[in-house]
């Protein structure tokens, strides 16, 4: 399944001859994911599992830095 999302992603990248066309509405979706995913992280993380702030802390970058890339190439398929 991941080898035909690159395979998709590399034909499309050479059918477009490099350029994409990058739209603000997808990344404005990611921004707001990663913003509802970093409340519910906070939120659940501090009062159902009682963890500490270098832990939250912890938590907020992963998802900070993954979601994007998770996102990304769905939102593309979608043309956004």
């Amino acid at each position: 399944m991941i080898g035909r999302l690159v395979e998709d992603y590399k034909r499309e990248y050479r059918e477009s001859g490099g350029d994409f066309d990058n739209r603000i509405i997808g990344y404005g979706l990611i921004g707001l994911a990663i913003l509802a995913v970093n409340a519910v992280v906070v939120t659940l993380g501090q009062d159902a599992l009682g963890v500490s702030d270098s832990v939250m802390f912890l938590l907020i970058i992963i998802v900070g830095v993954s979601l994007p890339f998770i996102m990304w190439y769905p939102l593309r398929k979608v043309g956004l």
